[in-house]
């Protein structure tokens, strides 16, 4: 249904970037986040899959679709999941607060059963054709600067008319939108207990 889920997980194939002072290449784990109603897609390029870049990647991808949805699926990843379960899995505490600020559900696909999240899992061979080849020729030299890319590509993907359906996945994220909670007033920031 429109706004119903956002799906995420991590690209297998990472990016990265060239330290200009050091010349040493830096490797990036890759989040790609997919609205399976409209196929609309975030992708990011993080220092790693831990939960201090995890959730503000996570916290990113809702502030680009402008809204959150009823849910977001995931992984079993040990980011988000303390203790899989089939029927009741327990979430880290950062994830729950997460859900909590956003006033949205956070839930596991199953354990080796891709289809739970099949738009995800279409959006990071996806992020390859479209996000990765076109920028396989270029250097970049910062974060910012590969994640600019990445969004720069991205909007143009958005932007592409579907195959097999009339319209873009700009044009049905736009009539998603609507569905989609409001977002918070503030971003949620992750606090560190000592």
């Amino acid at each position: 249904l429109p706004g119903e889920q956002l799906q995420v997980d991590f690209a297998g194939d990472k990016s990265g970037y060239v330290e200009i002072s050091t010349g040493e290449w830096i490797e990036c784990d890759v989040l790609v986040c997919t609205m399976p109603y409209s196929n609309y897609m975030y992708v990011e390029a993080l220092r790693s899959q831990k939960q201090e870049d995890f959730i503000p990647g996570l916290t990113n991808a809702f502030a680009y679709l402008g809204g959150v949805p009823a849910c977001v699926k995931c992984d079993n990843m040990k980011t988000a999941v303390k203790r899989a379960n089939r029927y009741e899995p327990q979430f880290t505490e950062a994830m729950e607060h997460v859900a909590a600020h956003y006033n949205t559900t956070i839930l596991t696909a199953r354990v080796r059963k891709p289809r739970d999240k099949s738009s995800v899992e279409k959006g990071v061979d996806l992020t390859y054709k479209r996000i990765y080849a076109p920028l396989r020729d270029r250097t970049f030299h910062s974060l910012e600067e590969l994640n600019a890319a990445f969004l720069q590509q991205l909007e143009l993907f958005h932007a592409r008319s579907f195959k097999n359906k009339v319209g873009s996945r700009r044009q049905w994220f736009e009539e998603e939108k609507p569905k989609l909670k409001d977002l918070p007033t503030e971003r949620y920031e992750i606090k560190h207990v000592t």
